[in-house]
């Protein structure tokens, strides 16, 4: 193969990348659910397992078709070589964006394994011979043991599975990110406030805001900041009419949530609420001010309750009590690794 086959085949591995993720996205009414942050259980394993298989498999075909229509029968060669870029994409971009203690690389590898060589098979024995790649109608007859396999795939795909180890790998990964951000930024935080709840809520919309935006898209952000197509950038995802660092959209998220929140708190405590009333239009509210939606705010208001358990068990402190301002700051102090075990 020459170069540009090569290059042709890395370029629809990427498409197929996208395009899975998309799949992802918006195919909820067949129940497939997004991977998010916080889900416990897998809502449709058998669906999310076809899926992650199969898709590269069904992508190879459809565009081999493509290619026979329109005579580029050179870049069918070895075109199984699509779902090997893929899956070596996606790796790269899970350690990239600081993922990897996500992901559960033993099913990756199986996916991988699979996809591959039902990919290869289907390559070698049937899209190398332009006649066999349209469907043959005089074999209808067995769409009805299409049928009883499709009923009993749905059958099954309605199950729900809890996933320990998912849920594992999720408190990992929280517990890692929220101890190297401590180390970085509690001092700053602590300049702002020593209410244990209020800074487990800006470590909550912290964590969330870097896990959407990793490194990678920052970088990214900035240069795009530079010719006036970004808005948000840092950690925090603060909008600035000047270019600003990681630090500086902590401080200036912080202030945001700090004054957000006292602006909240002051309007509630001249209603009829009581103290213990106020804690959840006080989280909700502030959340809703930093960025709104529900789905967001359901996000940052379960990360709120696992950090403020894991760091604070046994605070006293509440989100009614206010700021509380901090004029000695204490000392930087990481969660211990099994704070959220």
């Amino acid at each position: 193969m020459d170069i540009t086959t090569y290059l042709v085949h890395f370029l629809l591995a990427i498409s197929l990348f996208f395009i899975t993720n998309w799949i992802g996205r918006h195919s909820i009414t067949f129940g497939y659910m997004q991977l998010s942050l916080f889900v416990k259980a897998d809502e449709a394993p058998i669906f999310n397992l076809l899926i992650r298989i199969i898709t590269p498999v069904v992508f190879v075909i459809l565009v081999t078709a493509i290619f026979y229509q329109l005579e580029l029968d050179p870049f069918i060669k070895n075109i199984y070589l699509v779902v090997i870029y893929y899956f070596l994409f996606r790796a790269m971009f899970n350690v990239i964006t600081g993922r990897s203690r996500l992901v559960n690389w033993p099913v990756q590898i199986l996916h991988f394994t699979v996809s591959t060589a039902i990919t290869y098979l289907v390559y070698d024995k049937i899209l190398l011979t332009r006649t066999t790649i349209l469907p043959d109608l005089s074999s209808i007859n067995n769409e009805l043991w299409l049928i009883i396999i499709v009923f009993i795939y749905h059958l099954f795909n309605k199950m729900s599975f809890p996933d320990e180890r998912t849920i594992k790998r999720k408190k990992n990964y929280i517990e890692h990110r929220l101890a190297l951000y401590r180390h970085k930024y509690q001092s700053m935080i602590s300049s702002f406030t020593n209410n244990q709840k209020l800074e487990s809520l800006i470590y909550s919309i912290m964590l969330y805001e870097a896990f959407n935006r990793p490194k990678v898209y920052r970088i990214l952000e900035a240069i795009l900041f530079r010719i006036g197509f970004s808005q948000t950038l840092g950690i925090m995802q603060v909008k600035s009419d000047q270019y600003i660092s990681d630090k500086d959209s902590v401080r200036l998220g912080v202030q945001k949530i700090i004054n957000d929140f006292s602006d909240i708190l002051s309007e509630k405590t001249k209603t009829e609420f009581n103290r213990y009333d106020l804690e959840w239009p006080l989280l909700r509210l502030t959340i809703a001010k930093y960025n709104g939606g529900e789905k967001y705010c359901n996000e940052i208001e379960e990360l709120y309750r696992i950090i403020s358990d894991a760091l604070y068990p046994k605070t006293s402190h509440s989100l009614s009590m206010g700021v509380l301002v901090n004029t000695n700051p204490p000392q930087v102090q990481s969660p211990p690794s099994s704070s959220l075990a």
